[in-house]
């Protein structure tokens, strides 16, 4: 089976923080689709896409905002992430729009941007997006929004794109979506996507850089079928552990099909389980904060006893004896 596409949490945060602003019954729509506000505070971890694109289509069905990615999507790039302040120390438009086509998959794992040239200038391409119709709106509202955010560092706040792309076959609430007011609109296209004047292009950024901040290097994530199981994994912590129909929906995918294709990599959702636990139980140990007994508890073992004969099973080595030989090397 193919890597499962991931994106980072920090997209779902911006729709609840959006969802926060107009009073929803955030954590109730973060529950529906498998995710919470304490996940939240993890913005660098992957999410599987399909859970985040259900999250939107969700959000706006219940609050009735159709331009709910659009708002979310205009969360100050600056303040993003080392993603966002990467864009904004390139010398001109054009060449953040590059960067963004090079490091997009650090945030998206499929990411497929691209640029396509016009006589009045260069579409700037978002990628196609899978899911149903209202989830796909508001997806490529939120990338219309960022693309948007990152003209206007050279045209000015007041500028609206003349002419837009929407891969929707209709837009639910057109009339209130103030981004594509005064423009064309283009329904029923392969994929989303801004025409940027060719005046735009060369122009120096003129967004205000944060104080004392650098150019991040960015690391691009290469993962398989297996890697990015445990990425979706990684957030939650031993004792909320999704189930397997759970994870499968996530991914918007079968139950039964999640299990061929970890059969056919190899893959045991228990043992995979039990690996991150592990994982976990190292780290804790590694820290001298809590005793062996904690931990266990912690980590959803039934007794001190079963977690000390798994971990010597996985490790090689007895928790105590574990925790003691970290606190050598640190000394």
């Amino acid at each position: 089976m193919s890597p499962i596409p991931l994106i980072r949490m920090r997209y779902a945060d911006a729709f609840a923080k959006e969802l926060d602003r107009i009073g929803a019954p955030t954590e109730q729509l973060l529950n529906r689709v498998g995710l919470s506000e304490e996940l939240l505070l993890q913005r660098d971890a992957f999410i599987p896409f399909n859970q985040l694109s259900i999250l939107t289509g969700l959000a706006a069905r219940h609050t009735g905002m159709m331009d709910l990615g659009l708002q979310a999507g205009f969360t100050p790039l600056q303040e993003h992430s080392d993603f966002g302040r990467h864009l904004i120390f390139a010398p001109t438009l054009l060449q953040a729009y590059q960067r963004l086509l090079l490091t997009a998959p650090t945030e998206l794992t499929n990411a497929n941007f691209s640029i396509e040239p016009d006589p009045e200038g260069y579409w700037f391409c978002m990628g196609r997006i899978d899911g149903a119709e209202l989830e796909v709106q508001q997806v490529e509202l939120y990338r219309l929004a960022v693309i948007a955010q990152m003209v206007r560092w050279v045209a000015g706040e007041q500028w609206h794109p003349r002419k837009i792309r929407m891969q929707s076959q209709q837009l639910e609430g057109a009339d209130n979506i103030s981004l594509i007011q005064q423009g064309e609109l283009q329904l029923g296209q392969y994929q989303p996507a801004l025409l940027v004047p060719h005046v735009y292009l060369a122009r120096q950024m003129i967004i205000k850089k944060p104080a004392k901040a650098t150019d991040p290097v960015l690391d691009l994530p290469s993962f398989d079928f297996a890697e990015s199981l445990q990425e979706v994994l990684k957030p939650f912590s031993p004792t909320s552990f999704p189930s397997m129909q759970q994870l499968a929906i996530s991914m918007g995918i079968d139950e039964r099909e999640l299990e061929r294709a970890m059969h056919k990599s190899g893959l045991n959702y228990k043992r995979l389980l039990e690996q991150r636990r592990i994982e976990c139980a190292r780290s804790l140990l590694e820290k001298q904060q809590m005793s062996v007994a904690q931990i266990a508890n912690e980590l959803g073992y039934s007794s001190s006893i079963s977690f000390s004969r798994a971990f010597k099973r996985a490790v090689g080595q007895a928790p105590a004896a574990f925790q003691k030989h970290a606190l050598v090397e640190i000394v």
